[in-house]
């Protein structure tokens, strides 16, 4: 039978991955390869059909790039083509590099500062849009909070900040809160949570690269319950979709540290105004 490409031969092992991926396009090209495999293959004359075979093969395998542009995230990040703040543009087919986590997911300083909120410093912008929410889903945002504590200690037990169990604890927060409140508002919350004045720059990027993740993930996955999203998110970690430190302080995927052996943030701080300034969100936003 004709080779498969690299990028095809995990989708032609793994029918589910096919399916979860939308991947018609790639079903096409495996049926006109296994079509072409008697012209292509057996033994005894083959010219006369060598030429259109070699054109099927290559038609298919150019067929619909939109599509694999779409099987390609969802495979290998999660997180398909949806549009994010910090995620305007995808790349085709490639992650972001740790210096690009550093450099773009940044945001500006919260110009209003921190308040006290039943015993908690949270920023301005976190307690504007928690007023706007009524009893019931405060109720739920705390547990929301308590379950991605408690599920990521579960699963890192021997893991701290700036490490493996942070980086599962910050997506799957936002995937749950994105699952409740809805995408925007997940993700209004999360960059709001980031604006603590003099937030070290390392640990800032990371945790809205992961807080992306898990968005990604929820909206990917809408039908899915917290245990099974919990299950997708440890496997992101695991895989290297979510970004942790190294023993230096770099950001690196999170793959690339054993778990329990990462490091922690150089604490070099961000500028009061370096980075995207996402607003005032809260009540009339």
């Amino acid at each position: 039978m004709a080779e498969l490409r690299d990028g095809e031969r995990g989708y032609a092992a793994d029918p589910d991955a096919i399916k979860k991926a939308g991947g018609v396009a790639l079903e096409i090209r495996r049926a006109l390869l296994t079509a072409a495999e008697p012209t292509c293959c057996r033994s005894g004359p083959v010219r006369g059909n060598l030429t259109e075979a070699h054109t099927q093969i290559q038609d298919a395998l150019r067929m619909d790039d939109k599509a694999d542009e779409r099987i390609a995230w969802d495979l290998k990040d999660d997180g398909g083509t949806r549009r994010d703040a910090f995620n305007d543009v995808v790349h085709r087919g490639r992650r972001k590099s740790p210096k690009e986590i550093l450099r773009e997911y940044q945001v500006t300083d919260d110009p209003r500062g921190v308040t006290d909120y039943f015993g908690e410093q949270i920023t301005q912008g976190e307690e504007n849009l928690l007023s706007d929410l009524s009893l019931v889903e405060k109720s739920d945002f705390k547990d929301i909070k308590e379950r991605a504590w408690e599920e990521c200690q579960a699963r890192f037990p021997e893991d701290d900040n700036d490490g493996h169990m942070d980086a599962f604890r910050h997506a799957y927060w936002n995937a749950l809160m994105t699952q409740r409140f809805g995408p925007e508002w997940a993700e209004q919350y999360g960059t709001a949570h980031e604006r603590l004045p003099g937030n070290p720059k390392d640990r800032e990027a990371m945790d809205l690269y992961n807080n992306e993740v898990g968005r990604r993930i929820a909206m990917n996955n809408p039908t899915d319950t917290p245990a099974q999203l919990a299950a997708k998110i440890q496997s992101a970690v695991q895989l290297g979709t979510t970004v942790v430190m190294d023993r230096e302080g770099n950001l690196v995927a999170s793959d690339k540290v054993e778990i329990g052996e990462h490091g922690h943030t150089n604490r070099v701080k961000g500028g009061t105004h370096e980075g995207r300034d996402p607003g005032d969100p809260g009540p009339g936003s």
